[in-house]
């Protein structure tokens, strides 16, 4: 398989008629939405399994606010 520079491969795609880089565009977007969900999906299983192991830090809001405002302080 060609390896190719990102330029490279973005003077290839500018080639393409514009209906064709539409449909790239409307694919990468498609592929990073679901890439994202399958992240956030593994952060809230993560979080599930912290939850239930005791292992997630736990407090009201004000706590949390208290707790960032700490981090502005830094």
């Amino acid at each position: 398989m060609k390896t190719m520079t990102f330029d490279s491969l973005l003077e290839e795609i500018e080639t393409l008629p514009s209906e064709r880089q539409e449909t790239l565009v409307g694919i990468l977007q498609h592929r990073l939405q679901e890439r994202r969900r399958q992240e956030i999906a593994r952060h809230a299983k993560e979080s599930r399994e912290l939850f239930y192991a005791g292992r997630l830090p736990r407090g009201t809001v004000d706590d949390l606010i208290r707790d960032l405002s700490k981090d502005d302080e830094l």
